[in-house]
C-alpha cells in the first residue's frame, strides 16, 4: 500500500551520517506517477503523503492492507485528509460527492470518508493525511478564501506566498493543518501547471493557529521530513 515508509530517528542514527544516507532516510519524493497513486508513511506523527495523477482514468484511493483486522477497511476510517490540485483542472468525488478542483485549490475530506476518487487529464494532487479523532464536514477551499502569508525576499532567493488552507478560521480540522508554498514565477521548473514552484506546508493542530507552516515544502517533487512534526 505504501510506496515507502519512513521511520523516527535515534540520536545515534545520524553519528558520520551521508548525504545519501539523510536523502533517503528524510526526503520524500516520487509523488507523481502518471497514471498512479503513490503513498508513503511516515512514524513521524503518522502522517502519510502522497500524490495522485489520474490521467485519462479515474483513481480510487486504496484500502487498507494491514494490519489483518484493519484490512479492506476505508484509509480514511480513523484520518483525514486535505487533497491539493497542482495541476490543470480536476475533480474529487468523496462519497458520491463531486467536487471540481481548480488549479490551487484545496479540499478537505473527514475522517469516514469511504470512497474517494481522483479524476481530470492533467491534475495532479498532492495528498496529505493524519489520524482524526472526530469528522468534520468536507470543504472546498479556493486560493481566494485561504490565508496568504508573504514569506522571504528576492534577495535571499526564498520569496514565496504561504496559503494557509486547512487552518482554524478557514476550514476546522481534527489535527491537520495544511497551506500550499508558491514561489515566484521562474519557467515550469516543476511540473506545475502555471510554472510557478510549489511545496506543500504540513503541521499538527496543537491549538496555535500561528504554528502553520511549520515548514515549506522543496518542490513539487520532493518533500524533506522535519523534526517529528511534519514537513519542511
Amino acid at each position: 500500500m505504501y510506496a515507502k515508509t519512513y521511520h523516527a530517528t535515534h540520536p545515534d542514527m545520524m553519528d558520520g551520517v551521508s548525504n545519501a544516507a539523510l536523502r533517503d532516510r528524510y526526503l520524500v519524493t516520487g509523488l507523481f506517477v502518471a497514471g498512479e497513486i503513490v503513498l508513503t508513511y511516515s512514524h513521524n506523527e503518522r502522517f502519510v503523503i502522497g500524490g495522485a495523477v489520474p490521467g485519462a482514468t479515474p483513481l480510487h484511493l486504496p484500502r487498507q492492507t494491514a494490519p489483518q483486522s484493519a484490512a479492506g477497511h476505508s484509509l480514511l476510517e480513523r484520518r483525514e485528509m486535505g487533497v491539493v490540485n497542482i495541476g490543470t483542472p480536476g475533480a474529487v468525488t468523496v462519497d458520491g460527492q463531486r467536487f471540481v478542483l481548480a488549479n490551487k485549490e484545496c479540499l478537505y475530506v473527514p475522517m469516514g470518508s469511504q470512497d474517494v476518487t481522483f479524476e481530470g487529464e492533467g491534475a495532479r494532487f498532492y495528498l496529505a493525511s493524519t489520524p482524526a479523532h472526530k469528522a468534520l464536514p468536507i470543504q472546498h477551499i479556493s486560493l481566494d478564501q485561504a490565508n496568504p502569508l508573504e514569506r522571504g525576499d528576492l534577495a535571499n532567493a526564498n520569496r514565496r506566498t504561504i496559503y494557509q488552507f486547512v487552518i482554524p478560521g478557514v476550514c476546522d480540522s481534527a489535527q491537520l493543518l495544511l497551506g500550499l508554498s508558491v514561489g515566484p514565477k521562474v519557467g515550469c521548473v516543476d511540473g506545475d501547471a502555471d510554472g510557478e514552484t510549489d511545496g506543500l506546508a504540513l503541521g499538527l493542530n496543537d491549538g496555535d493557529a500561528d504554528g502553520l507552516p511549520l515548514g515549506d515544502g522543496v518542490g513539487e517533487e520532493q518533500l524533506a521530513l522535519g523534526r517529528g512534526v511534519g514537513v519542511r
